[in-house]
């Protein structure tokens, strides 16, 4: 075998070697938290956002918020749930992980139904909305272990890094 032909062989091999390495053992989990839920968190980002914005300390109190909510932020938040809901997950790890992100996202569609009831008695409510926050803070960290854990499993980058 002439040297040329063994370098040639070498390359070959080592560029088979990282090409194993560069496929995921899991396509779908990679998929997932590198392309799919990147969208659906910068869609849930502005729906926060613009709830923020209607939210405004100054103006808790007014019929625009109530109504803001009532006809925007809800709505909107409601259809985010409708389309997390048709994300098809075969792989069952993943499904499960993906299950507490829309358990957590239904929590938040609560709590804006509990914000609403709360501008008409804040006092007596904000107990009640603490505690939801409280309880969608864990939900979340869960959901973020569960995430990080596959990719570590699976030796998946996690949205990009």
């Amino acid at each position: 075998m002439s040297f040329k032909n063994l370098i040639l062989a070498f390359s070959t091999l080592t560029i088979a070697i990282i090409s194993c390495k560069s496929t995921p053992e899991n396509p779908e989990l990679a998929n997932y938290v590198n392309k799919t839920m990147p969208d659906f968190m910068k869609e849930e980002l502005a729906i926060m956002k613009e709830y923020n914005d209607i939210t405004d300390i100054r103006t808790l109190g007014t019929p625009k918020t109530d109504t803001s909510i009532r006809t925007i932020t809800i709505p909107k938040y409601t259809k985010f749930i409708e389309k997390l809901d048709t994300i098809t997950i075969k792989d069952p790890e993943l499904k499960k992980v993906h299950q507490q992100y829309i358990d957590v996202s239904k929590s938040q569609l609560e709590y804006f139904s509990i914000m609403l009831s709360s501008l008409q008695d804040p006092i007596n409510s904000r107990d009640t909305l603490n505690k939801k926050l409280a309880g969608q803070n864990q939900m979340m960290k869960d959901w973020n272990y569960g995430i990080r854990s596959l990719c570590s499993k699976y030796e998946i980058s996690y949205l990009g890094k």
